[in-house]
């Protein structure tokens, strides 16, 4: 498994459950959107590391440097893209809940 996948999953659960549960909302949606946004994060690292891969054999070693350089941007965009969906779908739960008391 590669190391800079693990390093961030890491980051993601770490900067997930210290943002994100302190927040209301359930815990079961919580829990099930850290569970969604561990498994984009794998799709994502994969995806990217065959886009790499595809590049190395066709540009030759080059890319390689350009994947080490640009790996950690690529990743924030999922993370931050994540976090706006998660924050959204929490704050949706929340303005259900209180819509269906009135």
């Amino acid at each position: 498994m590669n190391g800079q996948l693990v390093s961030m999953i890491i980051v993601f659960n770490i900067l997930f459950v210290f943002l994100t549960f302190p927040l209301s909302g359930t815990l079961k949606r919580k829990l099930l959107l850290l569970l969604l946004g561990n498994i984009i994060g794998f799709s994502w690292n994969y995806l990217f590391s065959l886009l790499a891969y595809t590049t190395a054999n066709y540009f030759g070693q080059f890319s390689n440097t350009l994947y080490i350089i640009l790996s950690p941007f690529v990743n924030l965009v999922w993370i931050v893209s994540f976090w706006s969906f998660s924050l959204t779908a929490i704050a949706n739960s929340k303005h259900t809940k209180a819509g269906s008391e009135i």
